[in-house]
């Protein structure tokens, strides 16, 4: 062997300066790529966010109106109403105070709960109080009513007068619907101006509609019974009671002969009776 050979073999080889310089120019090709990456990156986010902060934002819902009325939990009965065509007592009793102007709603329902099943009677007394009362259109107060007892008034005929001894009401032969049941029913209403109180209402009858004579002896016996310190409302119901005559005579009890809605039974003169309880101002 060689000396020369025996050199070679021991002394290490010295780096291609040429590799060197192949693999500097890599790494700095990788590492502009990775910086052009994260800028590109970054400036995508920043784009969003630009986009995100230019789009239209999505209205808020609007929180939902509050109700002009305040339900009573356990109301205290103010109206009473004895009859036996439509139940003596009180089916439900509600009532209810608007939120502003302290109006006062009552309203009472006898007799069958859904129309079509029997006789039922629908009732509402409202005092307004300071807040605006306009006055409506029959239909529309007639409309009002029946949607706040899950009804719709389909037909409505003309209005007459029907004399009570609180005055005479307005009365309109009306169909009222549920679901798919309609039954044909008399719509009423009262309009005081003193002391300021409303009476409206449906009558309806069972097997056959109701009539006037037995909607007119029903209002009637329309009482007070805690009148508190509504001095006025007390007043109008003593001057009504003075006013009462004897042609309806008291509420039918059990037993009693044929009433007006009785549907197998003639039609019998109305008797004469004793006047109903008084009312006491208190």
């Amino acid at each position: 062997m060689s000396m020369s050979a025996f050199i070679g073999a021991g002394t290490p080889r010295r780096a291609n300066p040429l590799a060197r310089v192949q693999l500097r120019s890599r790494l700095a090709h990788w590492a502009l790529s990775f910086l052009a990456a994260i800028g590109l990156f970054g400036a995508a986010g920043l784009l969003v966010a630009g986009l995100r902060e230019a789009a239209p934002r999505a209205p808020e819902a609007a929180a939902a109106p509050k109700s002009a009325w305040v339900e009573f939990g356990r109301p205290i009965q103010i109206y009473a109403l004895q009859t036996a065509e439509f139940g003596k007592e009180v089916r439900v009793y509600e009532a209810r105070r608007h939120r502003e102007g302290g109006g006062r709603q009552d309203l009472l329902s006898y007799g069958a709960a859904e129309i079509g099943q029997g006789a039922n009677l629908r009732l509402s007394l409202y005092r307004p109080g300071t807040e605006p009362a306009p006055e409506t259109a029959l239909f529309v107060d007639f409309a009002r009513l029946a949607a706040r007892s899950g009804l719709a008034v389909t037909r409505s005929a003309l209005p007459d007068t029907l004399a009570t001894r609180f005055g005479a009401f307005e009365v309109s032969d009306v169909s009222l619907a549920q679901g798919q049941t309609e039954a044909p029913c008399l719509g009423f209403r009262l309009n005081v101006a003193d002391p300021g109180l409303q009476i409206a209402g449906f009558a309806c009858g069972g097997a056959r509609p109701v009539d006037r004579p037995t909607l007119a002896c029903a209002l009637d016996r329309l009482d007070l019974v805690a009148a508190g310190d509504d001095r006025e409302l007390a007043k109008f119901f003593i001057a009504a009671e003075q006013a009462r005559g004897k042609a309806c005579g008291p509420a039918r009890g059990p037993g009693a002969k044929p009433t007006w809605l009785d549907p197998s039974a003639h039609l019998p003169p109305l008797r004469n009776a004793g006047a109903g309880q008084r009312i006491v101002a208190r």
